[in-house]
């Protein structure tokens, strides 16, 4: 596989060199600024620009400006907009108005007024177990707010409010005018491990505050405002809703959803409800999440489609990719709006207009100059893995994929001077080998960020792919006429769409059978940024110019091996200094403690009344904590809020075993439909092994053991919590024994069992019991404990309990509500450290 001549990629323009080194620049400039911020020091946005000035001042009276100092300069800039438009509120700003945000305080009845910027959606909760929690039907929009109401007339706002309507989708259409009254509440930072800052993002797309609006009735139209701009914007709102509309009604996006309309709403219209979220899951682990999340794949194929349907008609000239540019533009005016199809159709719109330019642009900068366009206006887009995937896999094709390509089918020597087409073999031949190239290309380029990113390798990625692409291609063509079709004839588009579901289904069982096969699935720890930057530009040496008897490549090699072992081997384990940690997740209402000595580690309770919490929050935060794999769970009752992330999270964190009490077997025996049973079921599908545990018993962790105090075996307490586990874990260190003692949510009759006269319950650290229930025996149960440090586990409805006080006088205690995910460390010496991710 040596490389000839051909093989090399033709070497880089200046004009393509210095727009690389610009967005190095800027993305630098713009890394720069978030650094400072979370150091706790954020220039203003004059100073970073004015030392930009200034160094562009200096520069301009040398006879020749250095390189280095226009750099600098873009580096300011880039660090002066990224402060500007993420870390500072504009004036009047909904942000700047509510008080702080605080999970345990209750949020403020305020009243708003705005315009309705996109058509309300339903909104469902995501999880395996969600069915079993029944929740009133809702909807969300996006409002941008012009004023809020106060008792003495109006104060003028801005900023936009994402607005949630319980009981059903309320009868608003975008670009009516609205007053609401409901609960508003600032937008929250991260409250666990893993978490993106939420008020970073929101600030990009300038949401300045949450509403929850119990009804419809406390929503009023109101006349829209007489002004140019009022008129203008309200014609554009109404338009999209109303082709949104259209589109969704050619889909038949109000029928029931299987698996073929579920892909077909996501591949064309970007719908995301139940069914295609589950369809999304299953294409993610097999490393295809590209494929149905509406990206420059979709509309490069509709470009393409659009070029070739005008094509027919004869040669336009120039005027082709104008027309074809139209095009996209109207099927985005139509999609929801959201960061990957914006990101794409900059891309896609960049190329077209070159093209139309008649000029041969080095595309290599022209997509290094669209990547700076893009964080110009949306900065924070540089730190997501869309952006990063998008840009970079892109950026391999134009820079890596004809050498790439060459290497792996090397041309043959041919004397027909015509392009093939599309009748002859030839043509279907090179069309193979180039998908086959460029989806070897992609997979191996993108496969350490991914794995860096979200912990998920996909081996079987490029099969999966070259079996997919074509059939998804061939559903995009024809979805985009059906489309086109339904909007005018909406009987016609549904005959046609009715034809392509069979299609869509029948790709959607070929993921589905890709992901029932071993080993297509992998899940990595975390890798450091280094090592995933050292791994994807080996792969790429590899792919476009390795040669096997290249001692510098073999070299660089058994570096990256070497380095990814020794991560690999520190994965998961705790530092040797560590006897014993303890990370409480914070998940609302519900419990979940990983437990971690050594290599060894497990999760106490997995569960919350929200039923999405294990789809990402635990994965993510367990993942971000360096545990990795967590072989054993423990349930300690059959309630709900403490099991309901299990079956989302289980294939993600390697469970193995779990570990359930007695009454949860009973109680899934009585009610073989309720969530218990079902919770069973699929941890029985997954072959993960359900073993029952009682006082007496105990799981090994390391060294040490946590042991069983309650339910005695056959206990008969009357209340359900009460059959909850109890354990006790003793830990041995240089200054003696320390204790972690884990409840549950036992009540007054197990505490009272437990506190027998010669029990010994002495803790250091104690999980509170039942979330922090307040009651005379519990008052007594934590005091015979005597903890030094308490870990309370909930939501907002058990926080800041003031008869809880005089215990917490001269103690440790962290409550999730608000401190957010909390962590204790048992040092190997014997001392006891503290802390969580908000205070």
């Amino acid at each position: 596989m040596a490389p000839g001549p051909d093989t090399i990629a033709a070497p880089a323009t200046p004009a393509a060199l210095r727009a690389t080194a610009a967005f190095a620049l800027f993305a630098c400039g713009e890394a720069l600024a978030l650094a400072l911020w979370r150091a706790g020091f954020a220039p203003a946005p004059s100073l970073w620009f004015g030392v930009a000035l200034l160094v562009l001042a200096l520069a301009a009276m040398l006879p020749r400006p250095p390189a280095a100092a226009l750099g600098a300069a873009l580096l300011l800039l880039a660090g002066g907009r990224f402060t500007g438009r993420i870390l500072q509120f504009p004036e009047r700003s909904l942000a700047l108005m509510l008080p702080g945000g605080d999970a345990a305080a209750p949020g403020s009845i305020v009243t708003l007024e705005g315009v309705v910027l996109e058509r309300p959606r339903e909104t469902s909760p995501a999880g395996a177990l969600a069915s079993f929690i029944p929740r009133p039907s809702s909807a969300a929009f996006t409002l941008r707010a012009d004023r809020v109401v106060v008792d003495d007339g109006f104060v003028p706002a801005s900023g936009r409010v994402r607005v949630m309507v319980r009981g059903g989708e309320p009868p608003v259409a975008p670009g009516q005018r609205l007053r609401l009254t409901g609960v508003a509440s600032p937008i929250e930072g991260p409250r666990n491990p893993g978490e993106a800052d939420a008020r970073l993002w929101a600030a990009q797309d300038r949401i300045g505050a949450e509403l929850i609006v119990a009804g419809a009735e406390l929503i009023e139209p109101l006349p829209a405002r007489r002004s140019l701009l009022g008129a203008l914007e309200r014609s554009w709102l109404v338009s999209r809703g109303w082709l949104a509309r259209r589109a969704g009604a050619a889909l038949g996006d109000k029928g029931e959803s299987g698996p073929g309309r579920a892909m077909l709403g996501a591949l064309l219209l970007g719908v995301s409800d139940a069914e295609a979220r589950n369809v999304r899951t299953v294409f993610a682990r097999q490393g295809l999440a590209h494929v149905l999340a509406i990206s420059g794949f979709h509309l490069a194929v509709m470009a393409g489609a659009a070029l070739y349907a005008v094509r027919l008609t004869g040669d336009r000239g120039r005027l082709e990719p104008l027309i074809v540019a139209a095009l996209v533009l109207l099927y985005v005016a139509i999609l929801p709006v959201q960061a990957p199809i914006l990101r794409s159709a900059a891309v896609v719109l960049a190329w077209l207009a070159s093209e139309s330019l008649g000029r041969r642009y080095d595309r290599r900068a022209l997509l290094a100059w669209v990547g700076i366009g893009v964080l110009v206006l949306r900065p924070m887009d540089l730190f997501s893995l869309g952006y990063q995937l998008t840009f970079g896999i892109t950026a391999a094709l134009v820079w890596l994929g004809e050498p790439v390509h060459r290497r792996m089918f090397p041309p043959r020597l041919e004397f027909r001077r015509e392009p093939a087409d599309a009748f002859e073999p030839r043509w279907w031949r090179d069309g193979a080998a180039r998908l086959v190239s460029a989806s070897v290309l992609c997979w191996a380029v993108a496969t350490p960020l991914v794995a860096a990113s979200v912990g998920v390798v996909s081996p079987a990625a490029v099969l999966s792919t070259l079996v997919v692409v074509p059939a998804v291609t061939v559903l995009l063509w024809a979805g985009y006429g059906a489309l086109l079709v339904g909007m005018v004839l909406p009987a016609s588009g549904a005959w046609a769409f009715g034809a392509l579901e069979h299609i869509a289904a029948w790709t959607a069982a070929v993921v589905q059978l890709f992901d029932g096969l071993p080993g297509t699935t992998l899940y990595a720890p975390r890798l450091s940024a280094g090592l995933t930057a050292a791994l994807t530009a080996l792969i790429a040496w590899w792919l476009a110019r390795g040669r096997p008897r290249s001692p510098g490549l073999w070299s660089a090699t058994l570096l990256c091996a070497g380095w990814l072992a020794g991560e690999l081997y520190a994965a998961g384990r705790t530092p040797r200094d560590v006897a014993l940690r303890i990370d409480t997740l914070d998940v609302g209402d519900g419990t979940c403690h990983l437990v971690r000595r050594g290599r060894e580690s497990l999760l106490w309770d997995c569960g919350s009344l929200s039923p999405s919490i294990g789809v990402r929050t635990i994965p993510r935060a367990v993942r971000a904590l360096g545990a990795w794999r967590v072989r054993d769970v423990v349930i300690t009752h059959p309630n709900f809020d403490h099991y309901s992330g299990l079956p989302d999270a289980m294939d993600q964190l390697g469970v193995r075993r779990v570990w359930v009490s007695p009454e949860f077997l009973a109680r899934a025996e009585r009610d073989p439909q309720g969530a218990a049973a079902a919770c069973l079921d699929h941890l029985r599908a997954r072959a993960v092994e359900v073993r029952a545990l009682a006082a007496g018993g105990a799981i090994p962790l390391g060294d040490a053991a946590l042991r069983v105090l309650s339910p005695p075996p056959g206990a008969s307490f009357a209340e359900d919590n009460d059959h909850s586990l109890v354990a006790r874990l003793a830990v041995p260190t240089e200054g003696g024994e320390r204790v972690a003692m884990f409840c549950g949510d036992i009540q007054r009759e197990a505490m009272a069992a437990l506190m027998t006269p010669d029990a010994e319950l002495r803790a250091h650290v104690l999980e509170l019991p039942h979330h922090g229930s307040v009651h005379a025996t519990s008052l007594d149960f934590v005091a015979r404990v005597d903890p030094g440090l308490v870990l309370q586990s909930t939501g907002p409805s058990r926080a800041g309990d003031i008869r809880w006080n005089e215990l917490r006088q001269g103690r440790r205690w962290w409550m999730t509500a608000e401190d957010g995910a909390a962590w204790v460390e048992i040092g190997s010496d014997g001392a006891i450290t503290s802390g969580s991710v908000r205070r």
